[in-house]
């Protein structure tokens, strides 16, 4: 009979504000070493592993996979015990490289779904950046985004109902793209596989937590100045597979895009 010990937690992808969240664990039987990707978020992640050349002919890997919500992908990485020195010392870099993005590749978004503005039913705010804008909306992630003027302190609603998959809101701090990382966020996961980013919230203005399940038009957060910004506002972007940004339509505005420099008034019922 073969014994089997399993340890938790000792090796983490990093994949960003997610990190914690996704990791391998380590199960040693007699003679191999196998490591299992466990996702406990609340979204599906596409990973892509490569072994690393020199041990091609030792160590096998399941290279392309997506890995659903709160599942495992068994195996991911393995290779012979007789390669490791020190298991407990051991980091999966020196085997094998892992790629990781959040989302469903094969996600489409439903053009015909009108979201409701991001913010509470009749207020009116105007846009500061839109489709394309020169000055951050020029990536593929990114180019579909709106910047929304809201203040520091106003309320964000769902623009749409979902699972919340993750959300960060421990940072104070903003400024150029050095504080890219610390801008606070939500990002809620859609019937149809897309996801929606919720960013620059403010410190502790996060009103959700993972798992919750949110509907449309409910307060979801608190607006404020946190990441890469050089002034308060709401960051707010659609996705579909592969993290590619698209246009939306918002309800009362007859599938006509929002312009820059426009204000609109949240009309949803």
């Amino acid at each position: 009979m073969i014994m089997k010990y399993v340890w938790l937690l000792l090796f983490v992808v990093s994949i960003g504000n997610a990190q914690e969240n996704v990791h391998f664990k380590k199960e040693i039987t007699t003679d191999s070493i196998h490591l299992n990707l466990v996702n406990t978020m609340y979204g599906p992640f596409e990973v892509k592993i490569k072994v690393n050349d020199s041990l091609s002919n030792k160590v096998k890997v399941k290279e392309y996979s997506v890995l659903a919500a709160r599942d495992t992908l068994q195996k991911a990485i393995s290779f012979p015990l007789e390669i490791v020195n020190d298991t407990s010392s051991m980091r999966y870099t020196d085997y094998a490289a892992a790629d990781l993005m959040l989302g469903d590749p094969n996600a489409v978004h439903n053009d015909d779904y009108e979201y409701a503005l991001p913010y509470s039913k009749g207020a009116k705010y105007k846009i500061v950046q839109g489709f394309n804008g020169s000055f951050t909306h020029n990536s593929v992630r990114s180019r579909y985004a709106i910047d929304f003027n809201l203040r520091v302190g106003d309320t964000i609603n769902a623009a749409r109902e979902g699972i919340v998959v993750r959300t960060k809101d421990d940072s104070k701090e903003h400024g150029g793209k050095e504080f890219i990382n610390k801008a606070n966020l939500i990002t809620i996961l859609h019937d149809d596989g897309t996801m929606a980013a919720y960013v620059h919230l403010d410190y502790k203005g996060v009103l959700v937590k993972p798992g919750d399940t949110i509907k449309r038009g409910q307060p979801i957060g608190i607006s404020g100045l946190t990441g890469f910004t050089r002034g308060p506002h709401l960051h707010f972007v659609v996705r579909e597979g592969k993290n590619v940004s698209i246009p939306i339509y918002f309800k009362g505005y007859n599938k006509k895009y929002l312009k820059k420099g426009k204000k609109y008034k949240n009309k949803n019922e």
